[in-house]
């Protein structure tokens, strides 16, 4: 189908369960109902509506080549009615796959070299952290609207996940590969994006201003980054690769956008993310420590920023990995890449 049909599409079924969950009875209501079984016939709608399915535009391989993704977290019987019902809805063009709990996968013990070392100047794809949460990767040089110089990577990262305070410092590497003080402070942690566990989020984002004395290597293994795709031209499938402290380079595909109603697992507690980017690939894409990384396309422009993956890691031959938008991540935050 077109993408303005996949798109219209989605927006009708989320529309759908909004009304669900206000308490109107609607055709998805009925149908759940019937299909669940003589036990929720009494039921009110916002009791049916479904937590665990992730609704978003599978991307294919040309134009007018797109179908409804649904990405189920549980096979509740809520989640495979609706899956059901929103398959019927598209007209049997949907992607259904069960992907399980999402996840901000802990760090691994042991990385990739030269990435899970230390590295002046210093430069995105190695080893950060804040002190108390370990390691992860540095995702973008870059520059706040006051011309300072600092490093982005992901709000669990930089900012322990909302426990951080303003001017904590920064490791590189990170303390799970050996950093220690004095030598390993590079920045302080400056600003986030809030994680919200009541409403919805768009990004897992911080960032950090690098103390004066550290000298900086924007790119990426001497490739710099080739401006920020916008969000609404991530509507193919376009060959990604990204560098991480865990799995170094890696490579994939951009195979949904607009994802919607991701349930994510942060530090033990659920949050919602919407309009989030899935990547799949044949190998190992990322693991923990991965999370912060940028995501380029094949021309070298940044798309998204790594933070989260399925808990079962590869599922039916494919690795999945997810990302919020770059362009929405340097927009919120007000930054811009060195």
């Amino acid at each position: 189908m077109k993408f303005t049909s996949a798109h219209a599409l989605k927006a009708e079924l989320s529309s759908e369960l909004d009304r669900m969950g206000a308490g109107q009875l609607t055709p998805l209501a009925s149908m759940m109902s019937t299909a669940m079984g003589e036990n929720t016939k009494a039921l009110e709608p916002r009791h049916l509506v479904p937590q665990g399915v992730a609704v978003g535009i599978a991307v294919g391989q040309g134009n007018d080549d797109y179908q409804l993704a649904l990405r189920l977290q549980t096979l509740s019987p809520a989640d495979t009615a609706f899956a059901s019902y929103a398959k019927e809805l598209a007209r049997h063009e949907a992607d259904v796959r069960y992907i399980g709990p999402i996840i901000i996968v802990p760090e691994t013990g042991t990385g990739v070299q030269p990435y899970c070392g230390e590295v002046r100047p210093v430069r995105p794809g190695y080893s950060v952290g804040h002190p108390t949460v370990g390691v992860g990767t540095i995702g973008v040089m870059v520059k706040n609207n006051r011309g300072q110089e600092g490093l982005l990577s992901n709000n669990h990262i930089l900012a322990a996940a909302g426990d951080a305070m303003r001017r904590d410092h920064i490791f590189q590497p990170g303390v799970t590969d050996g950093g220690k003080r004095p030598m390993a402070i590079i920045a302080s942690f400056e600003g986030s994006i809030d994680l919200d566990r009541q409403g919805i989020n768009v990004v897992d984002a911080a960032y950090a201003l690098l103390d004066h004395d550290i000298e900086v290597d924007p790119t990426y293994d001497g490739r710099p980054m080739r401006g920020v795709l916008g969000t609404r031209d991530i509507v193919k499938r376009l060959d990604v690769w990204k560098i991480g402290r865990s799995t170094g380079k890696t490579h994939g595909k951009v195979s949904v956008v607009d994802c919607d109603n991701l349930m994510v697992r942060i530090r033990g507690r659920v949050y919602q993310f919407n309009d989030q980017i899935e990547i799949e690939s044949d190998s190992l894409f990322s693991l923990g420590g991965d999370s912060g990384s940028a995501i380029l396309s094949d021309r070298d422009e940044g798309v998204g920023l790594l933070f989260a993956g399925p808990e079962s890691g590869r599922l039916n031959g494919k690795y999945l990995a997810y990302a919020n938008p770059m362009e929405t991540v340097l927009k919120l935050l007000h930054l811009e890449p060195m």
